[in-house]
């Protein structure tokens, strides 16, 4: 055995963990939105969202069905140099069919 009985083979211990973007993003979106504390940061956004949707924003509406509903699923179809279908189906976005 290399070391002794309780002797760390790391004694600086494992390196801190390198944050990505999506980690820090959701780390601000969880701090202090209003200054009453009633709301997060990320929780003032989606109500701005839902006010751009009442507004009649097109993006807006979509953002809001799409994370609620779900996305519709592009479908595909194949075919051959004669242009009869193949008989396959490719659905794209969700990975439900293939």
């Amino acid at each position: 055995m290399p070391w002794q009985k309780g002797q760390s083979g790391n004694p600086k211990g494992r390196p801190p963990k390198v944050k990505c973007i999506p980690d820090i993003l959701r780390k601000i979106a969880e701090e202090e939105g209003t200054s009453d504390g009633r709301y997060t940061k990320i929780e003032v956004i989606m109500r701005k969202v839902f006010e751009f949707a009442l507004e009649g924003r097109p993006w807006a509406v979509q953002f809001i069905a799409e994370r609620t509903e779900g996305k519709v699923p592009d479908k595909h179809e194949i075919s051959g140099r004669d242009a009869a279908p193949i008989g396959m189906k490719v659905v794209l976005d969700n990975g439900k069919d293939s």
